[in-house]
Formats: structure tokens, sequence, C-alpha cells
């Protein structure tokens, strides 16, 4: 049922009961048309659908607030780990623009090495599709959708929320979610307007023309050209993803001009028509003791903070979070008075431990960008354990151990011997970067082009049983 036909309904004096399971009724007018539900999740992206979804299957009455229309634009890389589609049970196959099964890496655009798995290390979407299926998903459970509405405050009492809408409007709900991003209103007022300030990425999409204009299966990542962050390529169908991010806040960085110089020295995109460009801010993980619930108020994702100080991904973090937080107000309103207080409980037991530990590695590789990919180009143990980080299957902890001890050992001067790379974690031989051009040439390496493939070893990224 529609949300204009439930406001109808309820002007006409009547109520919906939908959740006897929950002994309420579903739709009540509270003085003035105000109306009332379980949960209000401010913003659509996937944590906010994730929690939606999640609360409309366990019958509560629920309601997102999306202040654009779908589908709508939203500047991301676009790169879900495999643990995402474990994460969500249903298939989004429609969406997924291309699999990833190598990562291309270089620095400053010289000295590349490869990585190729047997299974896929990831899946890149657009935004705007992936975003509308979630939504949808949500919608099909019950959740009720209210698009081209922008939330701009809220205020808490003993008994639930109101939620004030531009234009006047106001809804009023037992438990809120702050759903809705890096520039969250949400986490603004429930933080006393106490905002970390966020990396950021310049990104960058477009076509390639003709011949160029091919389907591939790797992702390119360059350290080096940027303090403290990466320039990345990803593949999204017929169209491509290109960025420059930093992942913390530095002065004097100029993206806009490294982002046009990083993608002019890259051969197999020259000659992209590129569609759109634009800044966006990237709220990653810190130390500092941020709250992600208050009273009746939880954040998810970006709004929390959620995106990862190493990788710079987020959006497993984001569907994580969300069902974390739908399991925790589903709990509250069964009767549990801890139920909210164990979102943080839960936060802090798993995302919080990895990005605890991501955090302080960051800084230490961000700092050191030539050492740590020199280690990283040089460890086969560490290649693996990085993709598996990134396929979602691994935590850092022995990522980190085995990058502290790689440094320690060139910094002894005890570094192990040149392996010839790239490595072959998989069946597939990697693509050379010969064949796709990369300019540059590196006075130690020579030409940027990949050694032959002699390794026989066979690895997967597929989780351990």
């Amino acid at each position: 049922m529609s949300l204009t036909i439930r406001l109808f309904i309820i002007s006409k004096g009547f109520h919906i009961d939908k959740s006897p399971c929950y002994g309420s009724v579903y739709l009540d007018a509270i003085g003035g048309g105000v109306l009332e539900y379980d949960v209000i999740i401010v913003g659509a992206g996937p944590a906010g659908s994730t929690t939606a979804r999640l609360c409309a299957k366990k019958g509560l009455r629920t309601l997102l607030i999306e202040k654009d229309r779908f589908p709508r634009y939203k500047p991301c890389g676009g790169y879900l780990s495999p643990r995402v589609l474990r994460e969500l049970d249903f298939d989004i196959g429609g969406v997924i623009e291309s699999s990833i099964s190598e990562m291309k890496l270089t620095f400053r655009l010289k000295d590349p090495f490869s990585i190729v798995s047997q299974d896929p290390i990831g899946y890149v979407v657009m935004r705007e599709s992936f975003d509308h299926l979630l939504c949808r998903k949500a919608q099909d459970e019950g959740a009720d959708l209210y698009e081209g509405r922008r939330v701009v405050g809220f205020q808490e009492d003993m008994e639930g929320v109101d939620v004030s809408i531009k234009g006047g409007e106001s809804v009023r709900c037992r438990y809120l979610v702050g759903a809705d991003g890096a520039r969250s209103i949400v986490a603004q007022s429930l933080r006393g307007g106490v905002m970390r300030r966020a990396g950021v990425a310049f990104q960058g999409e477009g076509r390639l023309a003709g011949v160029k204009q091919r389907r591939w299966s790797f992702v390119h990542l360059d350290f080096g050209g940027v303090p403290y962050g990466y320039g990345w390529i990803f593949p999204k169908g017929s169209v491509v993803s290109t960025g420059i991010g930093v992942l913390f806040p530095s002065k004097g960085v100029n993206l806009k001009s490294r982002f046009e110089r990083f993608i002019g020295c890259v051969d197999y995109i020259k000659g992209m028509n590129m569609e759109r460009t634009c800044f966006y801010p990237l709220p990653v993980f810190s130390a500092e003791d941020l709250p992600v619930s208050k009273g009746r108020v939880l954040l998810v994702g970006d709004a929390a903070n959620l995106i990862d100080p190493m990788t710079g991904e987020g959006i497993s973090y984001t569907v994580r979070s969300g069902k974390m937080a739908g399991e925790a107000i589903v709990s509250a309103i069964k009767g549990d008075q801890k139920g909210i207080s164990r979102y943080r409980e839960a936060l802090e037991c798993t995302l919080f431990q990895d990005l605890t530990v991501a955090l302080k590695l960051a800084k230490a590789v961000y700092r050191f960008p030539k050492l740590t990919y020199n280690v990283l180009k040089s460890n086969k143990n560490l290649g693996l354990l990085y993709l598996n980080i990134l396929a979602g299957n691994a935590h850092y902890d022995a990522f980190s151990r085995e990058m502290v001890e790689g440094i320690r050992r060139r910094l002894r001067g005890k570094s192990r011997p040149r392996l010839h790379y790239p490595w072959n974690l998989g069946k597939r031989r990697p693509t050379p970067f010969s064949s796709i051009g990369i300019n540059g040439h590196d006075t130690e390496h020579g030409p940027s082009h990949f050694h032959s493939n002699d390794s026989k070893e066979v690895f997967s990224t597929k989780p351990r049983k």
C-alpha cells in the first residue's frame, strides 16, 4: 500500500493494523494528522534500505525518507566485495556491471605488478541501479518510501521522535535511523554539531570510444601520486570510473589537477569521453569516540563514519551496520530495554575491531607509501591476504602483522629476494600492462610491463568453511 493511500485513510479517521505481533496499530493519526511509525530511516542508500528491509520484514511500521528521487546518481567507485552478496539474501546479478578477478597495482604509474584470483574478488555496480534495487526490496517487504523530501531536523522525547521535513511536514516514530551519508543531518544533531573532518575524493566517469570500449575484469590502483590516498580505475560495463581519493585530510592538494594528470598518463583510457566529474567526502573511520547511537536515534553507514581507512571501501560496512541496527530496533520494540545499546556493542565487537587495526595500519602505509608498496610487491602471502581483505574474507590482524614484519625486514636490510611477478593466484594469466598501455619507464625495473609468470600455485579467495 502506497504512502499516499495510507495518508488518505488516516485523514478519514481510520487506522490500519498490520503488525498485531507487536501489540500496536500499524498507523495512527496523532494530533494534527502526524503519522506514526515504529522506525523512520533517513536516507535510502545501502545502509538505510538494508535497515528498512529487515525492520519491515519483521513486521515493524517502517518509513524510508530519501531527499532525491530514484533512480538518482551517487558518486562512488561502486566496488562490492563478495561479502556484500553474502549479506544480502537476494540476487543482485541484474545490477552488476563487472566481475573483478584481477588487481593491478602501480606506484606513480610505474613499477607495476598484478594479482590474479581464481575466484571473483569483487563486483562493480552503478550506484543508481544498486541503490534503487535495495530500496525496492525494502518496499517489497512493506516499507513505505517518501522520496524527494529532505529531513531538516528531529526532536526526541520520552516516547518517540518527531522528524521535521522541509516544507513544514512532520512524521513521528519510535526510533530514528540516520543513514543520510557523509553530510548527515541526523549525525550532526546527535553529535551536537561535532563532525569529524572527512577525506575527499574527485571522481570522473565516462565511456571509451571504438575499439577501446570493451569489458575487462581488473581494477587498477595507483599509489604514491597523492598523499594519504591513491588513484583508481574501475570498469563499470561500458562506463569507466576513475578517481583520486585522499583518505586523511591533507592541505595544499589540488585533487582536480592531480586527477587530470593521472588519467592523462594511462594510455588504455585515453580518449575517454568524460560525462561527469565531482568531489565527494570520504567519512573514514576514526579513533574518536563519536556516538553511533543515543536514546532513540542510531547512525549507520557513512553517517556513522564506517569507511575503511585503508582501502576507502564502505558498502560492505554500510550493509552490515544496517542489519545490526535493524536487529537492535526489532529487539527494542519486542521489549529488550538494552536493545539499542546492543547496537554499539555489536559494532565494537565486529566492525570497530577490524577498522581500528585498519586505521593504525593506514597511517603507517600512507606515510611511507614506497616502502610499503615494495613490501607488498615482494611478499606473496601479503598479497593474498590483501586480496582476501578486499573480498571480505579476512580481517586486518594477519595482514597488519605480515606488513609490519615485512617493513622491519626491509629496514634491517633482510628483505626476501624479489620474486617474479605478477603472482598467479588462479588459472587465468594477467593482462600485461604493455597491452593496455601505461606511460613511463622505471629506471630500476625497465619499461612498464610484467615479468613472465612461472608460478604454478593456485589460490582461492573463497571463505574457508
